[in-house]
């Protein structure tokens, strides 16, 4: 075969299409017609979530309730719904209807939203043992952007609160007003299992007030930072430094232990109204991609990673019990973009001695 090459020659191009401005593109016009066939957009709802569930039980007997979310094309309102019953007897049938309402208008820079709610239940924790709560009241809040990565959040809850300690004969009833204010602070950049570069931040005051008795029955304040120190591609320090107290006539008590706070600890061995806790966890990549074929099909898995950990926190009441910690490694796979399945092996200490039990914890989950 013989193959003739062509020369080709330069064509010149008129000056008359050359742009006013070197370099420039300008678009055209649009004539008259084309900018008057406009659309008004029209508000039109659809269910974002919907969803039932009913369960019996051989000593607490039946419940069940349904919650559903609707919201516009653009997501500017929302809607959140709420119907359940956890009624023990035919006569509490009527008393025990849980509902709730809540609006979300999010049109303008400033976001807010209105609440009400009437809930009713049996509760435990590990201060108060077994109580009955009735709760009636509304909610407003609010969320003002500062950047695209700071933003300032306020609350109020207001509710007329019937609590009845039955284990202790012990009843009280209050009007209550909670008013909260935090700070969010947000620049992380994530990966398939959780966050790689940036910082986190939130610090949060409340207080609440107790209209009948004249009294504050509770004040709180809490700070969470995170901070990730990319190292590589995929690899980055993560700090967690957790602080929060509460004091008052009824203090708010929170739980700490599990895998996703003090690893190597049950996930409801503290309960108090202090708390300090910080984290330190090197994280590293194990397995980008693993894939194994079977005669029907191929089982694949993306974003299998490692890491090292260590814990240190404290949690008391009125007495400082002592720093604790607890040490280990943990493995991360990513299921897709929806969840991560980590396992986690620790073991405690207390700056003294080393326990000599490797605790296995698994949770589904994002990194923190």
């Amino acid at each position: 075969h013989v193959f003739k090459t062509r020369k080709t020659s330069p064509v010149p191009l008129p000056v008359d299409s050359i742009p006013p401005v070197a370099g420039a593109w300008l678009p055209g016009k649009i004539d008259a017609a084309t900018r008057g066939a406009t659309v008004k957009y029209q508000t039109d709802y659809a269910f974002d979530i919907a969803q039932s569930a009913v369960a019996y039980d051989g000593i607490s007997g039946g419940l069940g309730g349904i919650q559903a979310a609707v919201s516009d094309v653009l997501g500017n309102n929302v809607f959140i719904f709420l119907l359940a019953n956890t009624a023990r007897t035919k006569d509490d049938l009527l008393s025990s209807f849980n509902g709730a309402l809540t609006y979300v208008r999010r049109t303008s820079r400033f976001n807010f939203g209105l609440g009400a709610f009437h809930l009713y239940d049996e509760y435990y924790n590990d201060f108060d043992g077994y109580y009955y709560e009735r709760l009636v009241g509304g909610v407003f809040s609010g969320s003002y952007p500062l950047s695209k990565f700071d933003r300032i959040e306020s609350s109020i809850f207001v509710r007329y609160s019937d609590k009845d300690i039955y284990t202790l004969y012990n009843r009280r009833q209050a009007l209550l007003a909670t008013p909260t204010l935090s700070f969010i602070s947000d620049n992380t950049l994530w990966e398939s299992t959780g966050p790689l570069e940036g910082r986190r931040l939130n610090v949060t005051v409340g207080i609440t007030h107790d209209f009948r008795s004249d009294q504050e029955f509770s004040r709180m304040v809490m700070a969470d930072f995170r901070h990730y120190l990319r190292l590589r591609m995929l690899s980055c320090l993560a700090s967690r430094f957790y602080a929060f107290q509460s004091t008052g006539i009824e203090p708010q008590r929170l739980y700490l232990g599990g895998s996703w706070s003090f690893r190597g600890y049950s996930r409801r061995h503290f309960y108090n109204r202090n708390i300090l806790f910080n984290s330190e966890e090197l994280r590293f990549p194990l397995i980008n991609d693993f894939l194994v074929d079977f005669p029907v099909g191929s089982f694949r898995l993306r974003g299998i990673r490692g890491a090292l950990f260590h814990d240190v926190g404290t949690a008391w009441d009125n007495q400082w019990h002592g720093w604790i910690g607890s040490f280990g490694a943990s493995v991360r796979i990513a299921l897709g973009y929806l969840v991560v399945l980590r396992f986690d092996f620790s073991r405690t200490h207390d700056f003294r001695s080393i326990s000599d039990h490797t605790r296995t914890d698994f949770f589904f989950g994002w990194n923190f």
